[in-house]
């Protein structure tokens, strides 16, 4: 036993700080590594240090480091449609709109094919969800067009 233990615990407020008036010569992490000592935002950007799971975002994609539910490489080569390319007519709010669904291509294949067959048309429009929308009636040159570049392209009677 030491002489410590021996006295009773009864010592209270600034008696005990005797103890701790040898610690005022150390400095603040002195004893860690440079590297331990640089803030997360810093070791964050180095290119070693990969991050493998955040409370935000749950698990991360290996390849494009975004959340896995929101993972873009997995989509990117997708194909979005079933092949049997539909060119129908469906209004909205009062317009017409001229959609074509089931093209057989990925995400940015559908982009440009979409933007190539609306300056063919002469037409705004986009390309979301599967499908290519182009704004107006433009059934008769959609289907033209797309039978020119080989898809076999149905008609639904209206």
């Amino acid at each position: 036993m030491t002489s410590r233990d021996k006295q009773p615990h009864t010592t209270h407020g600034l008696a005990g700080l005797a103890d701790l008036a040898g610690l005022g010569n150390l400095k603040v992490g002195s004893g860690l590594p440079k590297s331990d000592r640089t803030p997360s935002a810093a070791r964050a950007a180095d290119a070693s240090s990969a991050l493998v799971y955040s409370t935000d975002v749950g698990t991360t994609c290996p390849a494009c480091r975004q959340a896995v539910s929101s993972c873009v490489c997995a989509n990117a080569h997708a194909v979005l449609g079933d092949g049997n390319v539909r060119v129908m007519l469906e209004k909205r709010k009062g317009k017409v709109v001229t959609v074509v669904s089931g093209l057989a291509l990925t995400a940015a294949d559908l982009v440009t094919t979409g933007k190539a067959l609306r300056q063919a048309c002469g037409s705004g429009g986009t390309s979301k969800d599967g499908a290519i929308e182009v704004q107006g009636n433009h059934v008769p040159k959609c289907a033209q067009w797309l039978r020119t570049k080989g898809y076999r392209v149905v008609q639904p009677k209206p």
